[in-house]
């Protein structure tokens, strides 16, 4: 009866083994089904990235946006289906499955692909804004920040979809980069004209080159400095916007000096115990400060940039001048006053 229960048992025992067997052969056929089919659309996929609407120039901006879109959404789709095999696999064969490397080619190709169209419309976007909006709002700094990031990532991508271009498939990136390099080889005139520093007289300087008549307060964008023949005098406009710069320096000091002498004040203390007579106390500072100003005006005045701006200078070298000659004489006065004081007022007199 024993035996009988345990020859029974073992061939159940058996019969799950091999039906297990036979279930496990079925899921591993069914997982190879699978991952064959998902290895097929993430071909098809990365395929589709540097084909068709996706490597023409002639495609909108926003299509090409829309498009990989798209194919994000399915890169997530494939990254849960890779996640689920991954975890089939373990309880399959219980080991870890190897990284999917086509999986990891599509989403490099797809960052690439994305960051040309990006950074495409991203650059006309801000072109326009560049060319059409108000000159004087044009923040050069930031615009030339913009422009070599621009013109970084033309060189990084250039050399990551190079067998591309080679093959005459991609002309999106070449575009780009012509677009880019036509901005960028204005570059030094922009920044000279984008010069905070210029002022009216340096404007009509700039408008007497081109020949063209300069109305202060006018509207005035890029775009329309750039139709001009305003590049043919590069180098003129770079001095007239050099010398702009050296004269705020020159201005900002001066400005600095005037401001700093509506701060400094005479210290007036009693005489002696008297209750009615007052002199000027130590002037230390003030001749230390005097003396530093009038350094710094000379400066000034020997500088190449002094020359429109002269009468300014001059003017606060004639001012300081004044101080101390002022000075010199107040104390002279002063000490001869406190000298005599002391004979007139003592007692034998």
């Amino acid at each position: 009866m024993i035996k009988e229960y345990d020859d029974n048992l073992l061939t159940n025992i058996n019969a799950a083994k091999a039906f297990r067997q036979e279930k496990d052969a079925e899921m591993k056929q069914y997982w190879v089904e699978n991952e064959e089919a998902l290895q097929t659309q993430i071909e098809n996929t990365t395929k589709a990235i540097n084909t068709g609407d996706l490597v023409s120039h002639e495609t909108a901006t926003d299509v090409a946006i829309y498009q990989l879109t798209q194919i994000k959404n399915q890169m997530e789709s494939y990254k849960n289906k890779n996640q689920t095999s991954a975890k089939q696999y373990k309880n399959l064969y219980n080991e870890k499955p190897k990284d999917n490397k086509m999986l990891a080619e599509l989403e490099s190709k797809f960052a690439d692909r994305q960051k040309i169209w990006v950074n495409l419309k991203s650059f006309r976007e801000k072109n326009e804004r560049w060319m059409h909006g108000e000159f004087s709002n044009l923040d050069v700094e930031e615009f030339e920040k913009d422009m070599k990031g621009f013109v970084g990532d033309c060189g990084v991508l250039k050399v990551k979809m190079q067998s591309i271009i080679k093959e005459s498939k991609d002309t999106v990136l070449n575009q780009l980069t012509a677009e880019v390099e036509e901005i960028g080889s204005k570059l030094p005139i922009i920044m000279a004209l984008g010069n905070k520093d210029l002022q009216a007289r340096h404007w009509k300087k700039i408008f007497e080159l081109i020949k063209k008549p300069y109305a202060p307060g006018s509207s005035l964008t890029l775009g329309s400095l750039l139709t001009t023949e305003i590049e043919e005098f590069k180098d003129e406009i770079e001095e007239i916007s050099g010398n702009a710069t050296g004269q705020a320096q020159i201005e900002r000091s001066v400005e600095a000096i005037r401001k700093k002498w509506t701060e400094l004040e005479f210290i007036i203390q009693k005489y002696r115990d008297s209750k009615d007579k007052f002199i000027v106390g130590t002037v230390e500072e003030i001749v230390q400060t005097l003396e530093e100003h009038q350094m710094n005006v000379q400066t000034m005045l020997g500088t190449r940039y002094v020359h429109e701006i002269r009468s300014l200078v001059e003017e606060w070298e004639k001012k300081l001048a004044l101080i101390s000659e002022v000075i010199d004489e107040w104390l002279t006065c002063q000490r001869q006053w406190m000298y005599l004081e002391n004979i007139f007022t003592a007692e034998d007199i």
